[in-house]
């Protein structure tokens, strides 16, 4: 009767299993598991052929060590720490690119983040965040994490000056008219430095 259990349980759970070894022990000797035996042919001592063809990403940049077996890690190495290839590399089409090297204007795939106080131009936010702090001297707003951006006329992501919520505190604490003039005069200042 107990063994009877044991069979009804495995073969329960393991109703399509297939067996590298051969299973030994007491329960196969009783006949308890299934005797299911796997095609596969183990290796040998002189066996040569490889088990899987993986394409390795060098990057042909001199100097430079990396190397990975994904080809989105090698487009994102690329377009972090060097400038894009050509657009007739092998490994990069005009589509699948994640940064654009002509001055087209910003399509959806390039994020370009522009310094309002300077001309850098950064490809990630945090970039240009760092820039602000080191370079700028700016400080992240009160009560927040990080900077914020919006894409601008042009399409390029730029600092947010003027926060919804600090905008509701300050017309509490320094009334509509203040509030509304010197919304008027930063929106001046932000055209004056675009163009």
């Amino acid at each position: 009767m107990e063994a009877c259990f044991e069979k009804n349980y495995v073969s329960e759970k393991w109703p399509h299993s297939i067996s590298i070894a051969p299973i030994h022990g007491p329960l196969a000797q009783a006949g308890a598991l299934p005797n299911v035996q796997a095609d596969i042919s183990t290796p040998t001592d002189n066996d040569t052929t490889p088990c899987a063809i993986v394409d390795v990403f060098v990057c042909p940049h001199n100097g430079c060590n990396f190397k990975t077996n994904k080809r989105n890690g090698y487009l994102v190495h690329i377009g972090r720490k060097h400038h894009p290839l050509p657009s007739n590399s092998s490994l990069e089409s005009s589509s699948d690119r994640p940064y654009s090297t002509d001055n087209s204007p910003n399509t959806s795939k390039e994020r370009l983040y522009k310094c309002h106080m300077c001309s850098v131009v950064k490809r990630r936010g945090n970039e240009l965040s760092k820039h602000l702090v080191r370079d700028h001297h700016l400080a992240r707003p009160s009560g927040h994490v990080r900077f914020t951006y919006t894409i601008s006329d042009d399409g390029h992501y730029r600092l947010q000056l003027t926060r919804l919520d600090t905008v509701r505190v300050a017309a509490q604490l320094l009334g509509e008219t203040v509030v509304s003039k010197l919304l008027v005069e930063t929106r001046n200042q932000q055209l004056s430095i675009c163009e």
